[in-house]
């Protein structure tokens, strides 16, 4: 499902009531989450394979598509649930967590809102967690997981790579793929080689003599 027909059934409940209020003329709530969708594409930055997606979104629309009213919280976080869930099906990776802003601006077109995006730093909400002597959350996706600060999830152990593997979400698939780590990881007691595994949480993970077992919230 796309992104705008998800944000249709997100909002089905909210159209008709303090949503359906606020715009004017021919602008739908679909049209904003189009205007994220193509300006996430755009900011995109390829990364060895990696692509990093812009993460915070600026909408400017013209105040009167928004019948002199300020466009409610709920249609915010929807906008910013929606962009989240349409970043992780693509398997793309975000420096923050995701942010939109609404303003009323008498420069942007009648109709037409414009889409700001930048790439910010911040500490994103755990998508999966490893279970071992210590949990330990992956809250970006295309985390590096290995030993030291350079890794997205450091991993304190002798025997774990600086950049041991790397692990993500595509859709509802959670990938995993050892980087040339020396000691090697292991998916159930199954050696990983280097191209990408789909895990099956929970499920225990390797990673040199690091035992853990992965969940997905």
């Amino acid at each position: 499902m796309d992104i705008f027909r998800r944000l249709e059934r997100r909002l089905e409940s909210l159209l008709d009531g303090v949503i359906g209020g606020v715009f004017r003329g021919p602008l739908h709530p679909t049209e904003l989450a189009g205007k994220i969708a193509r300006e996430a594409d755009l900011g995109s930055r390829n990364d060895h394979g990696v692509v990093t997606v812009p993460n915070r979104f600026v909408l400017s629309i013209h105040p009167d598509d928004l019948a002199g009213a300020t466009p409610p919280p709920e249609l915010v976080a929807e906008l910013e649930a929606v962009t989240e869930d349409y970043i992780f099906d693509r398997g793309w990776r975000t420096d923050g967590p995701v942010a939109v802003q609404v303003l009323p601006d008498p420069g942007a077109p009648h109709g037409n809102p414009r889409c700001a995006a930048h790439h910010v730093p911040g500490q994103r909400p755990a998508w999966a967690v490893l279970h071992g002597a210590d949990d330990v959350d992956v809250r970006v996706n295309h985390a590096v997981l290995g030993r030291g600060d350079t890794a997205d999830v450091p991993l304190d152990s002798g025997r774990v790579s600086r950049r041991h593997a790397r692990l993500w979400r595509e859709g509802d698939r959670v990938m995993l793929v050892d980087l040339g780590s020396s000691n090697g990881t292991l998916v159930d007691g199954v050696p990983v080689a280097d191209r990408p595994v789909e895990l099956t949480p929970p499920t225990v993970v390797t990673f040199g003599d690091a035992v853990y077992r992965l969940s997905v919230r």
